[in-house]
Formats: structure tokens, sequence, C-alpha cells
């Protein structure tokens, strides 16, 4: 979900506009398209009963795709010059970085901004850093519509290759080239793709929608995503089913507030190989009220759903966020746990367990100086009238009596 930085409303509309110009390249003849072995999902599939022990886990599965080592995300520009945090997993940033690619690379130089080609059958062909991909189709000039076929033979770029076929369809255009306006959907029909680096790969078939637009000072973007990574280091294996993230971006030249959101059509799933599925719902979106916060401050919860057991991580603020957990299956969440979001994602170091019944779980403690055996929750480390569990409780450190400033 939170993953590492790109200009959504400046580069975004370069994953569907970076297509428009591929006619501007030399091509070559006809191409029926790589052949390419899709990677099967063989883990658990049974709903996964949610512990203390495998929550960071599946936390981090969800918020930020992550492989064998933490992920740390950075924020996401919405715009040309503002930066606030954003929802892409790795899979839409090697997407959004190949499509990139053929923008920077092709009309990197054209002097009369973003246009809709003039109709004509497109069959063309790209050098990435090694290999190529070819593109042939054909797009409407009056109405930007029409289909695109585009084949990846080992197309290396910034340390990910791909392989594979796909379809663009090309839904809905409008575009007013006066005011900079549009309104996009584009379909990527995964006839079969991969994406290849050195510690995981992807596999790709099915539908991608996108549905992006700018208009006046709202930008806003919607994609339906379905893949199986693979942990090239060991094996393990992640399905991700039906997700629909949202972003939705206002500014009014001064202030910028966002809000993301990751729902399903009709379930969102999210499959761990060693330890099953989990359903995924944002009960209200996320939200980001400031071009500077990197991480959610507001909004949600966002509910995850296991084998008669839940949780839910609602952000506290834009350094930490309140985890509930229901692990017996009854009403209410009868665990409560409070973690910054670099505990998140870190999660290999993140232990949930509460040794003394403090109310502050270990690893908190432990990066603390605190002890994990003794109850001490009601003292102030730092005297700053703060007891360690209000400290806690509100992410502050315990040990700087300077903490709570921002």
């Amino acid at each position: 979900m939170f993953r590492h930085g790109i200009k959504i409303a400046g580069m975004m509309a370069a994953i569907v506009l970076a297509i428009f110009f591929i006619t501007r390249c030399g091509g070559n003849g006809g191409d029926s398209g790589p052949v390419v072995q899709p990677i099967t999902y063989t883990g658990v599939t049974e709903p996964v009963a949610i512990t203390l022990s495998n929550a960071p886990t599946l936390l981090a599965n969800v918020l930020f795709d992550t492989t064998t080592s933490a992920e740390i995300p950075s924020a996401v520009s919405l715009t040309e010059n503002l930066q606030i945090a954003g929802t892409l997993s790795d899979f839409e940033e090697h997407l959004i970085a190949f499509h990139r690619f053929t923008l920077n690379t092709i009309v990197g130089n054209a002097a009369d901004g973003y246009r809709i080609p003039v109709a004509e059958l497109i069959n063309e062909t790209v050098n990435c850093e090694t290999g190529y991909y070819t593109a042939q189709g054909t797009l409407d000039d009056s109405t930007g519509t029409g289909t695109i076929t585009a084949n990846y033979y080992d197309c290396l770029l910034d340390g990910v290759t791909a392989n594979g076929s796909l379809l663009l369809h090309f839904n809905e255009i409008r575009i007013d080239e006066l005011t900079g306006e549009y309104q996009i959907v584009l379909t990527y029909e995964y006839l079969l793709m991969t994406y290849t680096e050195q510690n995981s790969s992807i596999s790709v078939s099915g539908m991608l929608t996108i549905d992006e637009s700018l208009s006046g000072n709202t930008f806003s973007l919607q994609m339906t995503r379905n893949y199986v990574k693979q942990d090239n280091n060991n094996s393990k294996m992640y399905r991700y089913e039906n997700f629909v993230e949202t972003a939705i971006v206002v500014s009014d030249g001064v202030t910028v507030t966002a809000t993301s959101a990751i729902t399903g059509i009709p379930t969102a799933i999210m499959y761990d190989s060693l330890y099953g599925s989990l359903v995924v719902d944002t009960i209200d979106p996320y939200s980001y009220s400031s071009p500077i916060v990197f991480y959610p401050d507001g909004g949600g919860p966002m509910l995850f759903s296991g084998a008669s057991t839940r949780m839910q991580l609602s952000p506290e603020s834009a350094r930490h966020a309140k985890l509930e957990l229901d692990l017996d299956g009854n009403t209410g969440f009868e665990v409560v746990r409070y973690g910054l979001w670099t505990e998140l994602e870190n999660y290999t170091t993140l232990d949930l367990t509460d040794s003394d019944g403090d109310g502050m779980h270990d690893s908190w403690e432990r990066s603390y100086g605190l002890d994990v055996n003794v109850d001490d929750a009601a003292s102030d480390l730092d005297g700053d009238q703060l007891t360690n569990l209000q400290e806690y409780q509100q992410g502050y450190d315990p040990n700087d009596p300077l903490s709570p400033a921002p």
C-alpha cells in the first residue's frame, strides 16, 4: 500500500499517456508474442488464524507488499511539487516504471505536450536497457480509444526484467489541451506478464483497470489488480485478488489533502503461502492532512479478517497507529497495541507480546530500554509528566522529554 515515491498527477498520467506516443519510434514486422511460464500460487488458501506472532507479517503483506525484508516506504508525490503518502505496491511501481520509461525515452523532448496521436496502424519496437518490447494496434484520433498489444522480451529496466504480453484497452479518453484536465479509463488485459528482480518475481494475468482523472483541483485514481508474487530467496508466495485501490487528492493552491483506501470487488483477499488468506477492507478511507505527511494521520480503520479472528489498524498520527485484535472470535477487540509506522515497516523485529501485561508490547519496551518483565507503565522515565504508557499510546520516546514536540 505505502510504497516508494513517484509523481502521481504528473507521472501516473505518464502510465497511459506514454502509450499514446509509442508511434514515434521506428518499428519492424508483426509480433506473435513471447512464451512465458506463469507463477502458480501453491500455498495455503484457507483463512488464516490471526495471532500476535503472525499479525506483523500479515499487515506488512498488505501495507508494504513485502518480501523477505522490510521495504521502507517513502512519500509518494501526487503533484509535481507536493509530497504526500500514497498507495503503490511493488507491482504497480514496476508497471509505472516501464511506462515512464516509454514516455521519457520516446517523447521526452516533445515540444507540443500531450496529445492523442493521429489514428494509424501501430507496429513499433522500443529498446530497453537490454531486451525490447513491441507495440501493435490502432488508436482513434477523435476519441483516443482503441487497443494496443504490447509484447515484452527480456525487457530490463532498473533491475527489473519484464516478459510476456498484455493488451491495453483505451476505453475512454478526454483531454483538454488548454486546461490540462482529463479523464482516462484504461484496462490492462494481462495475457501473461512476469516481472523478475533479484528478490522476487511477479506473475500477472487477468484484468487491471485504471480510472484516472484530473479535474479542477481534484485528482483521482482507481486501480484494480490481481497477481501472484514469489520470494526468490525462500520460495514463499503471495497472491493478491481483487484489490481495488483508490486515491483522491484535493488542492486549493494552499493546502493539500488526500485519501486512500483498499476495497474489493467483490472482496479483496491476500494469500500468504505459509499462513493462508486474509480479507482486507478499508472501513473509511485513510486521510493525509498535509503535503509533508508520509503516512496516513486520520481516517480508517482498515479491517483484516481471518478464520474467526480479526484485526483493524487505525492511524493515530503521522507517527503511529493503533492495532486492535480479536483473537478469540468473540464480540469486540480484546487486544490493543500502539505501534510506530516504522515498526510496522520493520515487521520482522515487531514483537506484539506483552510479557508483563503493562499494556506496552515487548519490542517497543526493548527498543527504549524498559524491562519487558516489569510493569513500568506508570513510571515517567524522562520526567516530562507523561507516563511510559502515555508515551507509548501517543507514539513518543519515553527517554526524551522533548519528544512530544513536532
